[in-house]
């Protein structure tokens, strides 16, 4: 397996990785409009935009790859100065379903946390309430700092802030790529 810095001529797949993740993840509690919204060209559109056209934050992304296929992909940028005076967002984290079990994720999680080791004290993520994955966090150790209301396809979805001290986050990490490497 391989990570990369996502370019340009990765958005359409990892576009495509993020539609087939929402289909998988988020059927048992987002409503049928917001599956019939999800548009290839619109999430390219607008992952290209927002990752490579916006210059007033620093943003970058990750790609995993296994035999020449991206399987997982995360991008991250600095927090919002609401929940960290310096932290470091987790915007997207999504691996096809059938490369999970494989350590991907932390795999993914420790390359971007030592892209920004200076900058950082804190480790935030958004994640709708309903979702499965939140155990996944908890399990890291997130604590909830706060839920927020946000719109989505015209429904009112509750989202968990997550929050982690940097170093400690990123020491969970470690001791998890290091059982996978046993």
């Amino acid at each position: 397996m391989k990570i990369e810095k996502i370019n340009k001529h990765d958005i359409k797949y990892i576009s495509e990785i993020n539609i087939i993740c929402k289909n998988n993840d988020y059927r048992n509690f987002m409503g049928e409009e917001f599956f019939n919204n999800l548009s290839l060209s619109e999430e390219i559109r607008w992952r290209e935009e927002w990752l490579f056209d916006n210059n007033k934050d620093i943003r970058i992304g990750y790609k995993s790859i296994i035999n020449n296929e991206i399987v997982g992909y995360i991008i991250s940028s600095l927090a919002d100065k609401r929940d960290s005076k310096s932290g470091l967002e987790i915007n997207e984290i999504f691996v096809l379903p059938e490369f999970r079990g494989r350590y991907i994720s932390f795999k993914l999680i420790d390359k971007i946390l030592n892209t920004f080791p200076e900058k950082c004290k804190d480790i935030i993520v958004y994640n709708f309430k309903e979702s499965k994955s939140n155990s996944y966090y908890k399990s890291l150790g997130g604590r909830s700092i706060r839920t927020d209301i946000q719109k989505v396809s015209g429904l009112n979805k509750a989202v968990t802030i997550f929050k982690w001290d940097y170093n400690k986050f990123h020491r969970i990490v470690k001791n998890k790529l290091k059982k996978e490497e046993r």
